[in-house]
């Protein structure tokens, strides 16, 4: 019975069936590549992220000097600093389409090369138009790589998707401050060339694209049975209709007018104010410095915490203090102003930390990241103009600095609202033939379900959750009969030589994680009746020392063909031939089946720490997910479970 879960789940593949086209024997040195295939892409990531911001920063360290040889006013050079907003807002909107054509790697490969060009480029011209247009092309890939790089992190590091956020944003916050800081100086030791101290820069993103190509080409698509198979089409998201992806846009498009507004503006202000040319710079990287131990810790310290609420509100209120600070004694003090203004603008990596927490699947993060990102950027396009044009109208930095700290009032109301995920309920499912209007489906304003009333003698389909509300439950499932689904991915293998890959063992850190799974769910009070294992070697082994550490055996054990590497759909077929008398199931399996069967069961229903642990760590090795639902195992299907806790092994 194939799902909405699981459209191609047609048969899995039994441990006896040798495949189709068997692969050379595993050798000790494919783990090994695979890790260092891993660190590469991980330092493609840093050396992309240090170049997304010199295209700006460096630009606003050097502005009087480049309005001065280009005959820029104050206006044109708002409008400058509304270039990168607007470039953001125009490509982020194609990023997930040329995504979906390339691949994300590519598209960031390509990313970089315009960066680089554009940024070597417009240091040789002598128009101010000519500028503006070759600073939109390395803004268009800083644009791309905006809304990918946080795809490539989901994709390719599912298990750590909060550090490498971490790592991205403290990057991010390096190039800033570095660019910053060093600019001024670079120029002074290069005679006071404007164009040679911004043209530098082209040589780091140039470096970036280096290291990009090499891991284009390691991770090129090679033709073979697997590519020749379709890729499964993403579902296009309820975006517009989703109040998360507009609050996000807002919280986004609000943290866009302080930061851009204050790149491309602070070391004019502090040079207003009787600060020196070299002086505004440093502070300039100050504020930036001030956001990279916070880029870093920030994403883990919100994603454990599960609400946000208290990091937008701290970093809002610093915001404010250090804008009004510029307004009044911008030449005092000088560095507590760059400190509070470099807190404020950490809201960045954390928008980019509710965006992880709120998407479950990398091309969920892609369409909500591409929407968020673009319109944010977009609503704050009249930012930076506005400031440049009150500033050339009254010779005073007080408006502008006072428009700066007034928007982080809504900026703040946005970022407490505390809104559904777009992606978090799984497609709502055809009913089988002859079952036609017997769906459910819960009520969004009152939890109930709609749709036609129940057959007499059978009770109505929702159980109460603590805390309130109600569990989604399936067609006539009943609310007396609660049961427990624990899904169990297996510890980490081994994988010696000439072994295939069903026969691989447990290695010797995978047996310590199996019995700390097996000692979580004795601590938790969680003893199955019912254990549907996986006939792979490693399964087995992880029931053993799991089972040794519960307190009573269980009922009925079965070493099932079907687990072995099968996907969400055809997982829940095997869970619905469950005996009726048993409570609580113990699924023993594999990634990537059980972080789906996870995802599809739950959506967004359960416990908010252990949601937002499962969306950034995913399902690694002895991982432990329990499930709780109403009714009879046969009518379990998408969206009738919530998620009660999630345990992950510590490495």
């Amino acid at each position: 019975m194939p799902t909405a879960a699981d459209p191609s789940a047609t048969e899995s593949r039994r441990p006896d069936t040798p495949p189709t086209a068997p692969a050379a024997p595993p050798t000790t040195a494919a783990p090994a590549a695979r890790n260092a295939a891993a660190v590469l892409l991980a330092v493609a990531v840093a050396a992309a992220a240090v170049n997304l911001r010199p295209v700006v920063t460096s630009l606003g360290a050097l502005l009087d000097p480049v309005r001065e040889g280009l005959g820029m006013s104050a206006t044109a050079a708002g409008l400058l600093a509304a270039v990168p907003p607007l470039c953001f807002a125009l490509l982020g909107f194609c990023a997930p389409g040329l995504a979906r054509r390339v691949g994300p790697v590519a598209v960031v490969t390509g990313a970089m090369a315009a960066i680089a060009a554009g940024v070597l480029a417009r240091s040789f011209t002598g128009s101010a138009a000519v500028f503006l247009l070759l600073t939109a092309v390395a803004l268009a890939g800083v644009a791309l790589a905006n809304v990918l790089l946080p795809v490539v992190i989901k994709r390719y590091f599912p298990d750590r998707v909060a550090p490498m956020i971490g790592l991205y944003s403290m990057a991010l916050s390096v190039g800033t401050s570095l660019a910053a800081a060093t600019t001024v100086p670079l120029t002074d030791a290069m005679g006071g060339s404007w164009r040679l101290g911004l043209g530098v820069w082209g040589l780091l993103a140039v470096a970036a694209l280096a290291v990009w190509l090499v891991v284009l080409f390691l991770r090129r698509e090679r033709p073979g049975p697997a590519a020749a198979a379709p890729a499964p089409v993403q579902a296009k998201l309820p975006i517009l209709r989703s109040r998360t992806a507009w609050a996000l846009a807002a919280f986004f498009g609000l943290q866009s007018t302080s930061a851009y507004g204050a790149m491309g503006w602070l070391p004019k202000i502090y040079h207003d104010a009787g600060v020196s040319e070299s002086a505004s710079g440093v502070l300039l990287a100050v504020v930036m410095a001030v956001s990279v131990p916070v880029s870093f810790l920030l994403p883990n310290l919100a994603a454990r915490r599960g609400d946000q609420r208290l990091y937008v509100v701290v970093l809002g209120l610093c915001g404010i203090a250090g804008f009004l600070g510029l307004m009044f004694a911008a030449g005092t003090v000088s560095w507590l102003w760059a400190v509070l203004v470099g807190l404020s603008m950490c809201a960045f990596p954390l928008a980019l930390t509710m965006l992880g927490l709120r998407a479950r699947t990398p091309g969920g993060v892609a369409q909500l990241s591409a929407f968020a990102q673009s319109l944010g950027y977009l609503i704050s396009i009249p930012g930076p103009i506005l400031m440049g044009a009150l500033y050339q109208s009254t010779g005073q930095w007080y408006l502008p600095l006072g428009l700066l700290a007034l928007l982080l009032v809504p900026q703040m109301l946005v970022g407490l609202a505390r809104r559904c995920p777009p992606d978090a309920r799984p497609p709502a499912r055809r009913c089988p033939p002859g079952r036609r209007g017997a769906r459910t489906t819960p009520n969004r304003r009152s939890g109930a379900a709609s749709g036609p009333p129940p057959p007499a003698g059978v009770a109505a389909s929702r159980t109460t959750r603590p805390g309130g509300g109600f569990l989604r439950s399936s067609r006539g499932m009943s609310a007396d009969t609660p049961r427990r689904i624990i899904v169990l991915r297996h510890a980490r293998a081994d994988w010696p030589n000439q072994v295939s890959d069903h026969d691989r063992p447990l290695a010797d850190r995978g047996r310590g994680q199996a019995t700390d799974a097996g000692r979580w769910l004795a601590d938790s009070g969680v003893n199955p009746d019912h254990v549907l294992c996986s006939t792979a070697l490693r399964t087995r082994e992880t029931w053993k020392l799991v089972a040794h550490e519960l307190p009573k055996r269980a009922r009925k054990t079965v070493y099932e063909d079907r687990v072995y590497e099968a996907q969400p759909g055809r997982l829940i077929e095997v869970i619905q031939e469950t005996p009726e008398d048993h409570a609580d199931l113990l699924l023993v399996g594999h990634n990537p089946g059980v972080l789906g069967l996870t995802q599809v069961l739950a959506g967004d229903e359960g416990d908010t720490e252990a949601l937002n642990r499962l969306r950034l760590n995913g399902f690694p090795p002895a991982a432990v997910a329990v499930l709780s639902l109403a009714g009879p195992w046969k009518l379990v299907e998408p969206g009738v479970a919530r998620l009660d806790s999630y345990f992950m092994p510590q490495d």
